[in-house]
């Protein structure tokens, strides 16, 4: 197998984690979040794991090198407030996320 095919079946292995993980699209019809996060220029892809209501968005206002700045969001202060409150940042680009994600996946292969 050559590298670039190599890498792809990493992509595609560690991208059935994070869609595990993640339980994308599980919860994205929550219409309260959607309100608040699209004007204040989030756009939510996931949620935590498990029982972890809070979005994983991209930033989308903090475009850079045509990538996005990858962030989870308080959702008690959307819901209750209209508020955002960027809890942690996952990641610094998407790139940075899939990257991550692929060497957590390596890792826990080894072991």
């Amino acid at each position: 197998m050559n590298d670039h095919a190599e890498l792809a079946q990493k992509f595609i292995e560690s991208f059935e984690v994070v869609a595990v993980n993640l339980e994308f699209f599980e919860d994205m019809k929550d219409k309260g979040l959607w309100e608040t996060l699209i004007p204040n220029g989030y756009l939510q892809f996931g949620k935590g794991p498990d029982m972890d209501y809070d979005p994983v968005c991209f930033d989308i206002s903090s475009r850079k090198n045509r990538d996005y700045r990858i962030v989870k969001i308080d959702h008690e202060d959307i819901l209750c407030n209209s508020r955002i409150k960027v809890v942690a940042e996952i990641a610094p680009s998407f790139r940075a996320l899939v990257l991550q994600t692929i060497e957590r996946a390596a890792a826990v292969r080894k072991s």
